[in-house]
């Protein structure tokens, strides 16, 4: 069993690789699986893009870089990592380690009967040790409210960076997506859903990362068309006849 660690990333490099240096490698080495990592960075500037390129000539060979693409939007960066990854599984994270790895151990009892594993900021037993602030707050309660009664997923948390992908699955699953932007959890959750696919959620410990400059606004209006575009083309996710309400 191979786990293939994806790191989607925009102009977080000095961060990314300090993670990977004193946290994610140190962890990964010592948790005695087998692992690999992918960055996928485009959509950073040309500069965050260059200190990747040094800064991997410091990591184990078993990381790699993925091409720069100009296509913007952390779903196209989990897509590409997802159709590159050669694991069994694919754990993707945000670059700022906002979830604890100590979700992974949660993780470990679902490889090998679950599809996809998601960890939940608000499922019995998480942590939130630094909150968001206000505005973002209100914006996450509201968007779980809307992805709740549109998707009826059943889920606590669909958007916490941090999910465990069934390879096989994964890669279907991005060769039919249509979403760049930051509702690619709601379109791989609504693939899974009409496909009949194993979903399992954790706890998890997580912390805001002070340093993100993302509008909540902006992101807010772009999010909720990207899910009117997933619930349009609910027949182009359905594989093998399957079907879902």
């Amino acid at each position: 069993m191979k786990i293939t660690l994806l790191f989607p990333v925009k102009n977080q490099s000095r961060k990314l690789l300090e993670n990977l240096r004193e946290t994610v490698i140190p962890y990964f080495d010592a948790a005695g699986v087998t692992y690999d990592g992918i960055i996928a960075a485009s959509g950073s500037t040309e500069e965050e893009y260059r200190r990747l390129e040094e800064g991997l000539k410091d990591l184990p060979m078993n990381f790699s870089l993925l091409p720069y693409d100009p296509v913007p939007g952390k779903g196209h960066n989990v897509r590409s990592g997802l159709l590159a990854a050669t694991g069994d599984y694919v754990l993707f994270m945000d670059s700022d380690m906002s979830t604890g790895l100590d979700c992974f151990e949660a993780m470990k009892p679902y490889i090998g009967k679950a599809d996809i594993v998601v960890a939940s900021r608000y499922a019995e037993g998480s942590k939130i040790t630094t909150r968001q602030p206000l505005a973002r707050r209100i914006v996450s309660k509201g968007s779980r409210i809307i992805i709740s009664a549109m998707f009826r997923f059943g889920l606590t948390d669909t958007q916490c960076g941090f999910k465990l992908i069934r390879a096989s699955a994964g890669k279907k699953m991005a060769k039919v997506q249509v979403v760049d932007g930051f509702a690619f959890d709601c379109e791989y959750l609504y693939y899974a859903k009409l496909n009949g696919l194993q979903v399992a959620e954790v706890p998890c410990t997580w912390e805001n990362d002070e340093d993100s400059t993302l509008s909540a606004f902006k992101a807010s209006v772009a999010f909720f068309f990207d899910l009117l575009r997933i619930k349009l083309h609910r027949k182009d996710y359905i594989r093998e006849g399957k079907d879902a309400d």
